[in-house]
């Protein structure tokens, strides 16, 4: 399958000059460590798919895990950092590369721009299980993320597959159809 997004990320627009504007996000996110307030399962921050493009996140070692990402075979729920990264209580050997490893999934644009063939990826956040090293532990969880978002003057087909409108108009359809 061959997939054209320049011109969903084309910052050079000779009709607009705002169409270099971009709605990406850098955002860092602080997950508090606070039992209390988690919901079943600990959770912290619930199930969603990401509306952009593709989010990006680095994945550093951390004391602190809580990304999970859902199988959507199995519906089992799998913890990406316990996973892929070395917890620095373990201690790290500093023999070894320092390696960044980089998370990278779909959000809901790419999944209709891709008519499915790549989904959005559906994640939550979870507190750690409890330990003696988290049960008194404040800080929580911290996060860096990249949201890559579409031009929102690109074309693309509405959510019906009927007619073209542009990303911004999608993305408020799609909006629309999460509020109910």
């Amino acid at each position: 399958m061959t997939l054209r997004l320049s011109s969903m990320l084309d910052p050079h627009s000779k009709s607009d000059s705002q169409a270099h504007l971009s709605s990406s996000l850098l955002r860092t996110i602080h997950y508090y460590n606070k039992p209390e307030r988690a919901q079943e399962d600990n959770v912290v921050f619930p199930e969603h798919t990401d509306i952009g493009l593709i989010t990006i996140i680095p994945l550093l070692p951390t004391t602190f895990p809580g990304l999970q990402l859902l199988n959507k075979d199995t519906l089992e729920w799998y913890p990406v950092e316990e996973r892929l990264c070395k917890p620095t209580c373990e201690g790290v050997d500093e023999d070894e590369d320092d390696d960044l490893l980089l998370l990278v999934f779909g959000g809901e644009t790419l999944q209709h721009a891709t008519n499915g063939f790549i989904s959005a990826a559906t994640h939550r956040v979870v507190l750690p299980p409890a330990s003696p090293s988290t049960s008194n532990e404040p800080l929580g969880r911290r996060s860096i993320q990249l949201f890559l978002r579409a031009n929102s003057k690109a074309p693309i087909h509405s959510l019906d597959g009927r007619s073209m409108c542009t990303v911004g108009q999608w993305e408020r359809e799609w909006e629309a159809t999460q509020m109910k």
